[in-house]
């Protein structure tokens, strides 16, 4: 499935005029969750504003392959290791406000962070 997955995208991609320095598409865990891994000097484009455009591009390319497949897929698109360096930095966060609460020894709030934000705080915390 994933080399069919490289194909749709990469034609979604090639219609949305994003030049492609390279592109793949793996699956994750084997429950249908793939990473499609794209490297383009279009970065800006596809990733805009705090990552919000990155996340609807995610959500469509999921209800692509979910429409070619009729099955559940999500796609985690990540564009020039942007997302890979927002968990380097969540990661940062969370050490920052760990060592504040046991400095203070009591709870100390979190800014808000998207579902995926938060489950990942949860396995780095565990």
């Amino acid at each position: 499935m994933t080399v069919e997955l490289q194909t749709l995208f990469l034609e979604f991609f090639t219609h949305l005029g994003i030049e492609i320095e390279s592109f793949s598409v793996k699956e994750e865990d084997g429950k249908n969750i793939y990473r499609a891994t794209l490297q383009t000097p279009d970065s800006k484009v596809l990733i805009g504003i705090h990552g919000k455009t990155l996340e609807a591009i995610s959500h469509i390319l999921s209800r692509m392959a979910e429409k070619k497949y009729n099955q559940k897929i999500l796609i985690r698109l990540e564009v020039n290791d942007y997302l890979q360096a927002r968990e380097e930095r969540l990661h940062q966060y969370i050490n920052k406000k760990i060592l504040e609460s046991q400095e203070k020894n009591e709870k100390v709030p979190l800014s808000n962070l998207t579902a995926y934000e938060r489950k990942l705080v949860h396995f780095y915390v565990q």
